[in-house]
Order: structure tokens, then sequence, then C-alpha cells
């Protein structure tokens, strides 16, 4: 499902959300500056999948649309299960959406048995994830708590999922092909020369790998260098513009923009703390 904003405003456009919001805030600078850096893992294109859906959203795709009375809706993009792994935790989606997978971050294989707990003190909800032999369920907790159970079994080239009547997909792979078959469509990933199409009814999407760089769409770079990853955006004129840097020590993660706002992400233990600027907002608990 999308979420839905409306607003007064007299033009249509898409836009593109990232989780760094303005304001007075920033991240600890002093802390960044004397940041004790690690390299992260190398970038790696992988066609890969995220059925969990237990994501830390770095960039979320949104659409807006003019109703006819002016209103502006702007709605989310919904996640989509297919896309490519890029290492260190990092997965786009074929929406546009980059996030970080928690369960990567806490070295779960993904066909593992887990128990993830959720907090968010922005909306003050509480979510536990279960995953079991052939079970994925979803408990949300609260004054009136209800739960979500679907049936996933993985296998090592397949994944069946089933929810109700109407949402259920299968995936089918090899060492360099990822296909997404639903009730009505299918999607498929496949290879050529530098990286991976994606076949569509007029054009191909392409996304490909040269070393250290990964280009997404033709729109998004990704860069290693100096321990830091790089996130750039092309724009119209064909240009890429930094969009954000990530660094890592051996404890804490940071991802940010160039006025040195945006999230922090502590290790301890069997706890993932998210921090947006100085502010605690999440906070994950592997059971």
């Amino acid at each position: 499902m999308k979420t839905k904003k409306t607003f007064r405003q007299g033009v249509f456009f898409l836009a593109l959300t990232v989780l760094f919001l303005p304001g007075c805030a920033t991240l600890d600078k002093a802390a960044l500056s004397e940041l004790q850096r690690v390299p992260f893992e190398p970038l790696a294109l992988q066609p890969s999948f995220d059925v969990y859906q237990i994501r830390l959203d770095l960039i979320r795709e949104t659409d807006r649309a003019v109703l006819p009375d002016s209103t502006v809706t702007e709605e989310e993009e919904s996640y989509r299960t297919l896309g490519f792994y890029l290492g260190n935790g990092l997965f786009y989606d074929l929406n546009k959406n980059l996030s970080l997978l928690i369960p990567d971050l806490f070295q779960v294989d993904p066909a593992a048995s887990f128990t993830i707990q959720e907090t968010d003190r922005r909306n003050f909800r509480n979510v536990i994830y279960r995953r079991d032999a052939e079970t994925y369920q979803i408990e949300y907790l609260g004054l009136i708590p209800w739960v979500r159970t679907a049936n996933l079994l993985i296998t090592d080239t397949t994944l069946t999922f089933e929810r109700g009547l109407l949402n259920k997909y299968t995936l089918s792979w090899t060492d360099s092909t990822l296909r997404h078959k639903g009730l009505i469509f299918s999607t498929r990933i496949l290879p050529e020369p530098g990286g991976f199409y994606v076949p569509g009814l007029f054009f191909r999407r392409h996304f490909s790998q040269s070393g250290n760089l990964i280009e997404l769409d033709r729109e998004y770079r990704i860069v290693e260098e100096n321990n830091a990853i790089l996130f750039f955006k092309r724009n119209m004129l064909g240009r890429d513009k930094l969009q954000f840097t990530m660094v890592r020590s051996h404890s804490d993660w940071y991802i940010y923009n160039k006025r040195k706002r945006g999230l922090r992400i502590s290790f301890r233990g069997n706890e993932v703390i998210v921090f947006e600027n100085q502010r605690e907002i999440k906070r994950y608990l592997m059971h």
C-alpha cells in the first residue's frame, strides 16, 4: 500500500525523498571529524530480493499528481521485492527505493529463523518480525494488536510467498538471473556485458558495475573511495550531484549530506540504534 499526503500546489512533478530533513540539528560534527574510519566491504552489484521488508530508508521514491480541484497528492512508492544487493546491507529495489536491510546488519542468513523487534519513537510503533522454517509473521503491538502471517518457503533456487488469496508470488534464480512471478505479471533481471538489465514493454532498465563504481538506472551512481561510499544523483543536465556520504567505524555508521545532517547507526551487541542527527528515532533488537 502507498501512504498519501495532500497539499495545495499548482505543479506536477516526481519527488525523490531522502531521509535528511531540514532544520538546525546536525550530527555530532566533532565525533564525525574524529571518526576512526574502517573500510566497507567492496561494492557488488548482485540481483537479489527482500521479502521481509524490514528496511531503513535512505532514498524513498515519491510520486505526486494534481487532482481536478488542484490538490496535489504525494504518495510514497511501495517497496518492491526484486532489486539489487549492493553490499554492506544496501538494497536498491526496482521502484528506485534505496534502503539498509536490518536483517543484513544483524548478519542474518536470508533463509534462517530470526526474531527482530522494532521500536519507532517517531510514531510510537512497536513491531515484532518472526521468521521460522515455513512462515513469516509480523506482529503489531499496541492497544489493538494484530498479526499478519505468510507462508514462506526458501530452497536453494526458489522462494514461494503466500499471504491470503491475492498476495502470492514465486522467485527463481540462477547465478546470474532472477525471476519474480506473481498472479498476473512477471519480472526478470537478466545479465548483459558489464551488468544486468530489466526488460520492459517499451525499454530496458540498465544496471552496471565497473570496479568501485555502480550505476543504477542511469540515474544514480555509487562510488567507494577513501573508506567512504558516495551516493550521486544525475540531474537533467547529465551532471552528478552528491546526495549523501556513508562512513563507518567499528561501532557506528554515519550517513549524511553536505550540511552534516543525516543518520547515525550504532551497533550495541544485539541492538541496532538509529539516530536522526542527534535524536534517537528507532531501535532494533535481535532476540
